[in-house]
């Protein structure tokens, strides 16, 4: 062959040439194959084997220009096994045409006519025929391609033709297909310097899996696609002087008598990373350590220009072995400043809903990208671990049967699920985040709630998606940012600060973290989060500031609706067949030790599809579920803090309808609305009305004080006659006096409040005036046209201004404003 001569890898091979890949002359004698074959095999039905019957399946291996070379056809046996054989066209004792015959080695892959058709697209390389048809519809961006003869034929193969292009390897979820995705990758990447990448299965996947089969429980055609794009071809430059080979990076020394220095244990360049707004640029490395484990790390760029051993210890530190001497080291940070990968990812620093340069995505708390992207998408810029946080347990079919279902008719377990939902929407409706607060006696089932509305995430445990209030602030801070647009459970509000429980309430709800600087003064970026945060407890949010001195504020009350154990329990409108409350908490606590996880992916696999297909359905199907529960539930002319309040119960009720609409939670068309609105009806008639909170807070402190003091810092006034008052004891002296008190024509007590005692004592902590005006709304303050006070004659204090409070406050009449 002349040297100039172009090489066709997509040519069959020449029958002249084939005569070394033959076992032996005698088999040379017998069997002449034809590549490419004259005809078309025949379909599957019509393809007998003698000992096997007719076959179920055939694949045909086409050349690159479509031509059929061989077949291999599948036959189903007795036992349930499958036996797969090649079916080659040639001359075999005489008879020419189709035999159970192998054809010449090496053997040519399947899908050429692809690779030939597209010689840009990725490619994607699996075990198996029926694996790779399964492949392209999984990934129709992708070729998809296999070699003939299993697991143990990979040296036989002909990878010849991958020279040059992006592979993937997608391995067989078993030892075999293991061991032959490592060896066809180590194959590529020494003989043909093929950028090679395998795909890496989570544990706990069926034994044998492969895409061929269903998706495993809780994974759907999302999450697979996610997985084929973390691993996106690789294509690393490393500078001149550089090169990754099979022991690990090289520096090649300019003297060629010299022995290249080794720098680092194997590790790959998975891509550039940098942040959606094109900052904190660096790489993403990855590689395995001593005992096998695999390490990802995101190493910023800028590392490389600070402490000078700080890289090279964080390597070390996770388990990459590395040259120590001071220059290598120095050699190692110059390697890594100037590779280069055409590969970008993009890092987020927190959960949920990301928009990146390939549209919307959702990353769930353990970093799996729900949506599709055309490029990669990561948690933080730092290390990527797996938190326990994000792990699945069961389907969402036992999940459904054994703790969705008992919600029915269950309201506060219903409102727990359905609001267990509602974080993702956050970013659809433009709410702002808040909680439900469950309190009540200890030992009653509160807990129980919590975890299995913990359950639709992850594991239902503390430590886990089950979060205690016994933190800091800032220490919450990243657990919030963990679980954005999502869930945030908290267990046990008792055992924390009621100091920190204040600022942790607005902290939340405010979605943002402390601004902080870093050493030389910036500003440092602080933590952000939306979502929904679900407690319960012993006491409510006032009792618990209480403790600390402290009184809550409207603006907590809004943030963390607090709901009082209702007095029938908590699962007592349906009991699922078991014979108490108690059967059933002991049946949901078992149950969501084996079901957990699956509810969230499923659920947000399907909002990620209905937000790409028609975002604006989603919108308005979730506008018309709240709207039509406010209809119902909210009174006319209510309060804005309870038109707030109102409006996460709506979005509660939504998230539940919804998820009963995606399949996901079991419930009847309804039930999502009717338990949130049970429950609101519930929280607003222990609230007292619809009217603002600070107004009955007001109320009650002017109560407070009143009840509290009552004669002994009040002087009694008694009637003389022709509107003249005198002390009823003029010679009873009176410490510390906040005024004085009169019977109404009524027979009740109404009480003139010193000014000064008005602002200092009963208003303590609030705006004087505010509380004037919200007892003047309900007509408990008597006061002068365009005055809160008024001025009242005293006998030996001439006529002092007063507030002077009706004497209906002690009784609860709150007339309407």
């Amino acid at each position: 062959m002349d040297d100039g001569m172009l090489i066709d890898p997509f040519a069959p091979l020449d029958l002249r040439d084939q005569g070394e890949a033959l076992t032996s002359q005698a088999t040379l004698a017998k069997w002449l194959p034809e590549l490419p074959a004259p005809t078309e095999p025949p379909e599957a039905e019509m393809i007998r084997h003698q000992s096997h019957g007719y076959a179920s399946a055939r694949w045909i291996y086409r050349d690159g220009e479509g031509r059929p070379l061989f077949a291999v056809a599948c036959f189903n046996k007795p036992d349930g096994h499958k036996e797969v054989l090649p079916y080659t066209y040639g001359t075999f004792i005489g008879r020419r045409g189709w035999h159970f015959k192998l054809p010449p080695a090496p053997m040519h892959l399947y899908g050429l006519d692809q690779l030939a058709a597209r010689p840009s697209a990725p490619v994607l390389l699996v075990e198996g025929e029926k694996a790779a048809d399964a492949a392209a519809a999984l990934f129709p961006d992708h070729i998809a391609i296999s070699w003939q003869g299993g697991a143990q034929a990979v040296a036989k193969a002909d990878w010849l033709p991958l020279a040059g292009r992006a592979v993937t390897i997608w391995p067989d979820n078993d030892a075999p297909g293991a061991d032959a995705a490592t060896g066809a990758a180590r194959l590529l990447r020494s003989n043909l310097a093929v950028q090679a990448h395998v795909v890496e299965l989570p544990s706990g996947w069926p034994e044998g899996w492969d895409l061929a089969d269903a998706p495993p429980p809780g994974v759907y055609t999302e999450t697979l696609r996610a997985m084929l794009v973390t691993v996106a071809r690789y294509i690393v430059a490393w500078p001149p002087g550089f090169s990754m080979r099979r022991e690990g990076l090289f520096w090649q020394r300019d003297d060629p008598e010299k022995t290249d220095w080794w720098l680092a244990a194997p590790f790959v360049v998975e891509g550039e990373i940098r942040d959606s707004g094109g900052d904190g640029w660096g790489l993403l490395l990855s590689w395995r350590d001593r005992d096998g484990r695999l390490h990802r790390w995101s190493m910023e760029h800028r590392a490389l220009i600070g402490e000078s051993s700080a890289v090279e210890a964080e390597l070390m530190h996770r388990g990459l072995s590395i040259a120590t001497a001071p220059s290598h080291r120095a050699k190692l940070r110059m390697a890594l400043a100037a590779v280069r990968s055409e590969t970008r990812v993009t890092s987020v620093p927190r959960a949920g809903w990301q928009r990146g340069p390939s549209g919307l995505v959702y990353v769930m708390p353990d970093g799996e990208v729900v949506g599709e992207t055309c490029e990669r998408v990561i948690l933080n810029a730092g290390a990527i671990e797996t938190p326990d946080v994000a792990a699945v347990a069961g389907t969402v079919e036992s999940w459904q049967a054994e703790v969705g279902a008992p919600a029915v008719g269950n309201d506060y377990l219903a409102l727990f699920l359905a609001a267990s939902f509602a974080g993702p929407l956050l970013d659809v409706t433009g709410d702002k985040s808040g909680g439900f607060h469950l309190f009540g006696r200890s030992q009653t089932g509160k807990t129980t709630l919590l975890r299995c509305a913990a359950s639709v995430w992850g594991p239902p445990e503390m430590g886990a998606m089950l979060r205690s209030w016994r933190a800091t602030a800032n220490g919450l801070e990243a657990t919030a940012a963990e679980a954005s647009d999502a869930l945030l459970p908290l267990d046990e509000i008792g055992q924390a600060d009621g100091r920190e429980v204040a600022e942790v309430v607005y902290l939340l709800g405010n979605e943002s973290g402390k601004r902080r600087s870093n050493r030389d003064g910036s500003a440092r970026r602080s933590k952000t989060w939306r979502l929904i945060f679900l407690s319960t407890g012993e006491m409510d949010l006032a009792a618990k500031l209480m403790e600390a001195g402290k009184r809550v504020m409207a603006g907590q009350d809004v943030r963390m609706v607090s709901m009082p154990l209702p007095r029938d329990g908590l699962v007592a409108g349906n009991l699922c067949g078991h014979a108490d409350t108690q059967a059933l908490l002991v049946h949901l606590n078992e149950a969501i030790k084996r079901n957990y996880g699956s509810p969230a992916r499923a659920f947000i696999a399907a909002l990620a599809r209905a937000r790409a297909e028609d975002a604006a359905g989603v919108v308005a199907a979730l506008a018309a579920t709240r709207s039509r529960f406010l209809a119902a539930h909210l009174p006319a002319g209510a309060d804005g803090q309870v038109v707030s309040i109102a409006r996460r119960f709506a979005l509660a009720a939504a998230a539940g309808e919804l998820a009963a609409g995606f399949g996901v939670l079991p419930w009847p068309n309804g039930e999502a609305e009717r338990a949130a609105g049970s429950c609101f009806r519930q929280w607003l008639s222990r609230r007292g009305g619809a009217g603002a909170a600070e107004d009955t807070e007001a109320l009650e402190r002017v109560r407070h004080f009143i009840a509290l003091h009552g004669s002994s810092r009040f002087a009694t006034l008694v009637s003389m006659g022709m509107g003249v008052e005198e002390e009823a004891d003029p010679h009873r002296t009176l410490s510390n006096r906040a005024g004085w008190r009169r019977k109404d024509s009524s027979g009740r007590w109404e009480y003139l409040i010193q000014s000064e005692v008005w602002a200092k004592e009963v208003c303590a902590g609030a705006d004087p005036r505010e509380v004037a005006r919200a007892l003047k709304a309900c007509d408990l303050l008597l006061t002068e046209e365009g005055r809160l006070t008024s001025k009242q004659r005293i006998p030996g204090y001439d006529r002092p201004r007063v507030y002077r409070v009706a004497g209906g406050i002690l009784d609860g009449r709150e007339a309407e404003p």
